[in-house]
């Protein structure tokens, strides 16, 4: 009875050993997940893991298969990316992880890299080191005698005195632009208002000065605020100022030209009130009025990384009081892509 139970503690105790060395190999294969996901420059939707090889020569060994199984449950636990599956086309995926591995002693040394589909470049890579001695022979053969000289795949680990190194390939490189990717534009503008109404325009003149705050949400959702004032106006009694605050929004199709060009036109709508001042007014030294309209809206803009310019038409169809041309240059930080 007493051995049975020795068996079974030396049994127990090796499982544990083992479970151990495994949850150390999915560690370190996540700090690789968790490295990759912090490298802002890549812009990635869908990623594929495959083509891992053994740097030594010979058939791709079984440990190849364990390596992207554990790599795809890395990727999964960081939720950034649709990761293709084992048995998936992988040539839907705009990016692949592919490297290769070798055993050293009681270790397997892997290099990671992801490479842009499909034109190949690297996009970043990195060298790792895992415990090996739980993995067999059979699923990864020792590396035969090399001979002197340059060993096979020695460039793939010139980093092995690191454990864990980033190994920097390219300079900082503007983010590949996904247009599927849910994003916010937040804009600050000068915009010009143009009366269409003869009278009124005689009043501020041809052309309004004002501000506008806007949101651009998916390139399809406009939300503006726009301001303007005009000071010391003539021929309308004693008035002497008129103030607009209205609300923009706008309901537009996108085109996507490439190269964060962006093309947009569809229909809108203004609501906004005009304060007159107006110390001549009996108890109130002003009044204000509605200035509404349908409106249709064209526009282009342009984005690089998180920044860039929109410049937008619109034109009343119809209004309450007056109607506008008006043109809107903003410049916008992109939030959420």
């Amino acid at each position: 009875m007493k051995s049975k139970l020795i068996t079974l503690a030396c049994a127990m105790a090796l499982l544990c050993a083992a479970q151990t060395l495994r949850a150390d190999v999915q560690a370190r294969l996540n700090v690789v997940a968790h490295a990759l996901a912090a490298a802002k420059h890549i812009q990635v939707q869908q990623l594929a893991v495959a083509g891992f090889t053994d740097s030594a020569g010979g058939q791709r060994p079984p440990f190849a298969d364990q390596l992207e199984a554990d790599l795809r449950h890395a990727l999964g636990q960081v939720k950034k990316w649709k990761v293709v599956a084992a048995d998936g086309d992988t040539s839907t995926a705009d990016a692949l992880l592919t490297g290769a591995f070798q055993r050293n002693g009681d270790e397997v040394d892997v290099h990671v890299e992801l490479q842009a589909q499909p034109e190949g470049t690297v996009l970043w890579q990195r060298d790792t080191i895992l415990d090996g001695v739980d993995v067999s022979v059979a699923d990864l053969p020792a590396a035969p005698a090399a001979a002197p000289g340059p060993a096979a795949g020695e460039q793939a680990y010139a980093a092995q005195g690191s454990e864990e190194q980033t190994i920097p390939t390219l300079p900082y490189a503007r983010r590949r632009y996904g247009y599927d990717d849910y994003h916010v534009d937040m804009s600050i503008a000068y915009k010009a208002f143009f009366p269409t109404n003869s009278t009124f325009k005689g009043v501020t003149g041809d052309t309004i000065n004002g501000m506008s705050l806007g949101f651009d949400f998916d390139d399809v959702f406009l939300w503006d605020f726009d301001f303007w004032s005009v000071n010391n106006i003539q021929g309308v009694g004693t008035a002497n100022e008129l103030d607009y605050a209205g609300m923009n929004l706008a309901l537009v199709y996108p085109f996507r030209l490439g190269d964060g060009l962006t093309l947009y036109l569809g229909p809108g709508g203004r609501f906004g009130d005009i304060e007159v001042d107006d110390p001549g007014f009996n108890g109130n030294n002003s009044a204000g009025f509605g200035n509404n309209a349908l409106d249709a809206v064209a526009g282009a803009k342009w984005t690089y990384d998180y920044v860039g310019l929109d410049l937008r038409y619109s034109y009343d169809l119809v209004s309450s009081y007056t109607g506008y041309h008006t043109l809107r240059l903003g410049a916008f930080y992109e939030f959420g892509r």
